[in-house]
């Protein structure tokens, strides 16, 4: 009997192997078969990664893509023991963080797989495919070339401007009512529909009013404005306490019934006060003049009286402008509202240009500082007369 054996070596996978390989002959002239016995060995080896994925879309450097895109590759080659494929996508372009998403199954066999769920408007995302041969310790991973797109923009909504008298509204009495007029013009070609809303209400602190009827804190149905037209309303400011408020009107827009993307939040503040009458209003400066020259060493100041409650005056001098701005100018104190004059009691300097106002006064505070005027005492007698 001839044997023969090419190779007494053999490859598996993962493990060391060894293996007898018997040959039994039986001859029927004998007693005894004739037995070979050949030792056969074999080392465990990993096998090589797959061939990475061939990208086909998204292309690179894509934009506006949707926010749920179908991502495909090529599978041009026949590998029975590739058992993964993987999309990976990530906001920076050396892919170390991906970021969760949802999408198809993905099969070793598949060449695209679309997204479940949303990306974000306007945003650049890398992406790769992953492809596994083998498993546990065994397991290596091919990486396909890392492409980059961006998302689309967000849906722009008709246009529309706004205006608004008074976003701040100020100091008003508690129980006091303030209206700022306020308005949306649709400056597209197209209807559009708004929603108006307060963050929050205070309780009615702010209110709409649209032809003079308050319409809750909020507007609980669209508001339709015709292509070019203006829709005119009112803010009211009602404060219940003496305390500062403040929120934001919400103008909500909608595009064909449904909620749209696209909303513009106003700061709206104001403060409430208890007072039983408001601080006076701004006095009147008369005379000297405003720029006058010549002026006697003790001049005598002279104003009006402003509307409001007056218990008093507070009158500032000085040698630079706005001299109420320091109270180290107050000079005079009037006692009551009639008094509407004061004359200095000692020398000014001569040749010198003198700042004044005067502030009115009541229980509740002061009012506004009139405004700064000036004058210029005269210049001294340098050659007094002879007496003849």
């Amino acid at each position: 009997m001839t044997l023969l054996y090419v190779e007494n070596e053999f490859r598996t996978e993962e493990i060391d192997y060894t293996a007898k390989l018997t040959i039994t002959h039986i001859d029927t002239a004998r007693e005894e078969p004739y037995v070979f016995e050949i030792n056969l060995t074999g080392t465990g080896f990993v096998s090589p990664p797959p061939p990475p994925a061939n990208l086909t879309a998204p292309v690179d450097g894509a934009t506006n893509v949707a926010l749920k895109p179908t991502f495909t590759w090529v599978r041009d080659f026949p590998d029975p023991i590739l058992e993964e494929q993987v999309l990976r996508i990530s906001l920076s372009a050396d892919m170390t963080d991906f970021i969760p998403v949802t999408h198809g199954a993905i099969t070793a066999t598949m060449g695209s797989t679309t997204l479940t769920s949303d990306l974000e408007y306007n945003t650049k995302y890398f992406w790769r495919i992953d492809r596994r041969r083998g498993a546990g310790a065994a397991a290596v991973w091919s990486y396909s070339e890392v492409r980059s797109f961006t998302t689309e923009t967000t849906i722009e909504p008709p246009i529309f401007s706004i205006a608004f008298a008074e976003p701040d509204f100020g100091d008003v009495l508690v129980g006091e009512n303030h209206l700022a007029p306020f308005s949306i013009t649709n400056t597209s070609n197209e209807p559009i529909s708004v929603y108006l809303e307060f963050e929050n209400d205070y309780d009615g602190v702010f209110n709409i009013m649209l032809s003079g009827n308050i319409v809750l804190p909020q507007l609980m149905a669209l508001i339709p404005i015709p292509a070019g037209y203006t829709l005119s309303f009112e803010i009211l400011f009602s404060p219940a306490e003496v305390q500062s408020y403040n929120t934001n009107f919400i103008i909500t827009h909608f595009i064909d019934g449904a909620l749209g993307d696209f909303s513009i939040e106003i700061p709206i503040t104001g403060a409430g006060y208890m007072a039983t009458t408001p601080p006076p209003g701004q006095v009147t400066l008369v005379s000297p003049t405003n720029g006058a020259t010549g002026q006697p060493l003790r001049p005598t100041l002279s104003w009006q009286q402003p509307e409001g409650t007056v218990t008093g005056y507070y009158v500032y001098r000085g040698t630079t402008a706005n001299p109420s701005t320091n109270q180290a100018n107050l000079v005079y104190t009037a006692p009551n509202e009639t008094t509407l004059s004061w004359t200095h009691t000692t020398d000014l300097e001569h040749n010198t240009m003198y700042h004044w106002q005067v502030v009115a006064i009541n229980s509740t505070g002061n009012g506004e500082a009139s405004a700064s005027w000036s004058f210029t005492t005269l210049s001294p007698i340098t050659n007094p007369p002879q007496n003849l």
